[in-house]
């Protein structure tokens, strides 16, 4: 295997057991036990598990159905209204912080986190930077300016949030999350609507005629999100006047010889 990129790599292990010196840097050491959490154990004869409903499984809802698996006195459900899981594991790379892959680290099984870890790009040294507009900061480094079409500047980005960003593939993070989120994940479930119960919780209804009550309702479904529509109607999406490309070209040694830096970075 390829070793993580040394800041990553630093960073994880002030948050995870030591390796052996002759164990790869990507193996994770674990009991399948997951993180504890600080929640006092609701799982006693007089007080009901907090059952918890996710409508979303993209890589928000299946992060949050992680966790709250290894949180004692927590019922989880995701719900995803697609009929298979594998139909929308495309994707290039998301950004995470070491935090992030510290809690993934301490809570995907052995198997999952070593095929994950693959997909964890090697950042060049100092962090990602990327060239748009870019100019030297009076503390050093890079900053990343965005600018208008007629000139204005639309904000800065300094470098020191970069130090602390890992690019990774996303196609290898969902199948890692479906894989570990199997047991809680419910396929073939469109979201329709939730009414509150006067008791306290939610009924939420499918489009598929089924039904299910929780005490929290986690809308994880997106940027349309039909969870928010309900919840706050009025709240409209705001054009910020800024487009992102993404594309592929065959990689071949000219294309190569463009990228000037590791070829695993983003």
């Amino acid at each position: 295997m390829l070793p993580l990129q040394k800041g990553l790599e630093a960073f994880l292990d002030q948050h995870t057991k030591p390796t052996p010196d002759h164990a790869d840097p990507r193996d994770i050491e674990t009991n399948g036990a997951g993180p504890k959490s600080d929640m006092r154990d609701r799982t006693s004869n007089d007080v009901k598990p907090l059952k918890v409903v996710i409508i979303g499984a993209g890589i928000g809802g299946l992060a949050l159905a992680q966790l709250l698996m290894s949180a004692p006195g927590i019922h989880v459900t995701c719900y995803e209204r697609s009929d298979g899981v594998d139909d929308r594991l495309i994707g290039f790379r998301v950004m995470l912080s070491g935090s992030t892959l510290a809690m993934l680290k301490r809570t995907l099984s052995k198997e999952v986190w070593a095929r994950l870890a693959l997909g964890i790009g090697e950042a060049p040294e100092g962090g990602e930077k990327i060239e748009f507009f870019t100019g030297e900061t009076p503390e050093g480094g890079e900053k990343i300016e965005f600018f208008k079409g007629n000139g204005d500047k639309m904000f800065v980005w300094d470098s020191d949030p970069m130090k602390d960003q890992f690019a990774v593939s996303r196609w290898q993070l969902r199948q890692a999350l479906l894989h570990q989120a199997k047991p809680v994940l419910r396929v073939c479930h469109a979201f329709e609507r939730y009414v509150q119960l006067p008791k306290g919780g939610a009924r939420v209804y499918f489009t598929n005629g089924t039904t299910d009550e929780c005490d929290l309702v986690v809308g994880a479904d997106g940027w349309d999100s039909n969870v928010r529509k309900q919840l706050i109607p009025n709240a409209a999406i705001k054009d910020v006047g800024m487009a992102i490309i993404y594309f592929k070209i065959p990689l071949t040694e000219e294309s190569m010889r463009l990228l000037g830096s590791p070829i695993r970075s983003m």
